[in-house]
This record gives C-alpha cells, structure tokens and sequence, in this order.
C-alpha cells in the first residue's frame, strides 16, 4: 500500500521534472515525448479507475482504509512516469533492468530455499515472505508463487542468454524455468515460457551461419512435435479431462459465477468494482462456501472484466495498443536486440493475461515497466526518425 502511494508521490514529481532546469534540452524533449506516449494509457485508465473507486463505493461502502487497499495494485501503473524518468537519463531501460534482474534472482532463491524449508524440514523460515496459503498444494507440496516482476526478469534473462550464451545467464535462465516446473508447479507459465524462448529464438539477429542451421533444426523438431502429439499433449495439460482437469473446471465455475453476478446486479458498464475480502458486502460475492472462497486472479483478463466491466476493454485495449506499435517499431530500430525485449515483453504481457490477472497484488508490478519500456522505445524511435529527417 505505502508503496504504491509512494509511486503516485513520484510520478507528479516525474511529470513535473521536465519543466524544471536541471535537464538538457534532448532529455527534456524526451522525457515530454515519452511521457506523451504513456498519457494514451495513463488519461483513460485514470479517469476509469476514478469512476471505479466511486462506483465500488456505492456498491459496497468501503471506509477509507479498505479502499486505499483496495485500489493499490491499480496504483502501481503510475510508477510508469518516473521509469520514463530513469530511462531517459539512463540512455536506456537495460541498465535497470540488470538491477531488477539480479534482485529478482535473489528473492527467487529466498523463496527456493523457503520452499524447501517447508516442505521437506518443516521449518517456516521465510514463510511469512514466500507462503501465500498453506492449503496451495499440487502433487503433494506446497507451491510458492513467482515473485513480483517475473515476467520482466525472465524476459531479461532470455534475451541475455540469446545475446550471450555463457555460464551464467544460462544457469540463471535455467533456474528460473525449474522454479516455474517445480516450485511454483505453475502449468500455464511454463508453457509460456517455452513459446517465448521459441518465438525469440526466431526474432533473434543472425550472428553467423550456424544459428541459421540451428534454427532449420528447430524448426523440423517443432514440426514433429506437433505431428507426433506434442500439441494434444498440451492441451490435455488443461483439459476437463486431463490430469489437472479439476483446476481447469473451477477457473470456468469462477469465470460462470462472477457472469452471473454481472448478469443479476446489471453491472455490464462498470463491472463490479474493486473487490476486496476486506469488506463484508463484497467478500460474500467472491464465497463459494464456507470454506472456500473464488479468486478473480485465476482467470486473467476476464478478471479485469469483472472488476472493469465494458471499460475494461478500454484499458487492455489501450496498453495492448501501445505494446504492439512498440513491438512493430522495434523492427525498424537499428538496434536488432531491442526488438528482442520488446517482443518479448508484449508476448509474454498477452499471453500471462489470458490466465493469470495483470492486476493481482502479485502481477500488478509488471505493469509500469510495461508501459515505460514500451513507451520508451516508442519515444526513442520517434526521436531518431526526426533527427535524421533534419
């Protein structure tokens, strides 16, 4: 919560910052460019999350405490401004995402290590930072989720890897693949993560004739995985039918039930607000039974539906916008590896929506780096059109 608030503080600061001296003039112009690109975004999410925290009010009425905790993950978005900020004096976005890289590995083996502790000491150390329900069970253990940021490290690393095949971004990369088998026991991820390794594999700049030949390979292997069952193996993974089948049917009895909530209270236009268990009105919308209890982060973007209602559709709508211009952008750009992360990014972004809710306390983080990368890039090509027009 505090940190949210601190990111809404920032980004007025940062809004301000490039009408101040203290700045060059090419920075200036960038810094504004930049957080243009991120207003076609930011000017209609505001104004719908304004109407969100009053239309949740009416519905519920929460106190203020309840609210505020409430609308903090929707907060976090704002964090986009002073990113742009960073990424503008820094010349890029790779040097913070290095920081973020590292510190994501770290809380990655904190939770690793919590993990085991658990499961097989029975020791709660870390639990308080790693467990988020202690019934979170699958194949006997208890899963930990991925940390916040994951999808921006796990980008970061592949693309590292890509670009430099060593020891070490390797080692990593693997590290982050077997948290997701093992660990988080996450089914969707993983296979997420495989088609983005896959599809960079492909966007990658050819370094010499051998990847040429790698690729050929893969591409052969890919089609005989396809022919001999790799896709009805998948689909199996997520199938009623399936070994899993009973995690696949609650996501469409969560998906049906808050439907018909929808449906019943008329709430088409603004969905039904900023749900919270913290309120009594609004957790007995999310009860199954006495026991149990649905979760709107275990079905994506219809998730964000139900919160948003048909304004919803303005707000994926506007971040996927500025996600697939960057990605097309990023194409033209004369460097090759930016379009890497910005594929990347955008890929994983589209996908992970699909099943898992962006604006989860856990996911909501990923957000503004989203955004100001995106952004950036955007600016940052605009800005090199129009100096070598002159």
């Amino acid at each position: 919560m505090v940190i949210a608030v601190i990111g809404l503080l920032l980004a007025i600061i940062a809004v301000m910052l490039p009408y101040m001296d203290g700045l060059s003039k090419i920075n200036k112009k960038k810094l504004i460019a930049g957080y243009k690109k991120i207003h076609i975004f930011m000017f209609p999410y505001s104004i719908i999350l304004l109407y969100e925290i009053v239309h949740t009010y009416n519905l519920y009425g929460y106190n203020k405490i309840t609210l505020l905790y409430a609308i903090t993950p929707y907060l976090y978005a704002f964090f986009s401004y002073p990113l742009m900020y960073i990424f503008v004096i820094d010349h890029g976005y790779k040097s913070l995402l290095k920081k973020v890289g590292i510190l994501g590995v770290i809380m990655t083996l904190i939770r690793v290590i919590g993990w085991y502790l658990y499961n097989y000491r029975g020791s709660y150390i870390f639990s308080g930072l790693v467990l988020q329900s202690e019934d979170w069970l699958r194949n006997g253990l208890q899963r930990i989720d991925v940390i916040p940021l994951f999808g921006i490290v796990t980008v970061y690393y592949a693309y590292r890897l890509l670009r430099e095949y060593n020891l070490y971004n390797f080692t990593v990369t693997l590290f982050l693949f077997l948290y997701l088998v093992f660990i988080a026991q996450a089914r969707y991820l993983v296979v997420i993560v495989v088609i983005l390794f896959v599809i960079l594999l492909y966007l990658k700049p050819n370094s010499n004739k051998y990847e040429v030949l790698f690729r050929g390979m893969m591409t052969i292997l890919l089609i005989f995985g396809i022919l001999f069952g790799g896709v009805n193996y998948i689909i199996m993974l997520f199938s009623t039918n399936g070994a899993y089948g009973a995690s696949t049917s609650i996501r469409f009895e969560v998906m049906e039930h808050f439907y018909n909530l929808i449906v019943q209270n008329k709430q088409f236009f603004g969905g039904l607000g900023l749900l919270t268990f913290w309120n009594s009105k609004a957790s007995l919308l999310m009860m199954k039974n006495i026991w149990q209890n649905y979760y709107l982060s275990d079905i994506g973007i219809v998730g964000g539906l139900v919160v948003f209602g048909m304004l919803g559709i303005i707000i994926y709508g506007c971040m996927y916008y500025i996600g697939i211009k960057a990605s097309i952008m990023s194409s033209t750009n004369k460097d090759k590896w930016d379009k890497v992360i910005i594929y990347g990014l955008f890929i994983y972004m589209v996908l992970s929506c699909m099943s898992l809710n962006i604006f989860d306390m856990n996911r909501s983080m990923d957000v503004p780096f989203y955004l100001a990368i995106f952004c950036y890039s955007l600016q940052n090509f605009d800005y090199f059109e129009e100096k070598s027009a002159i």
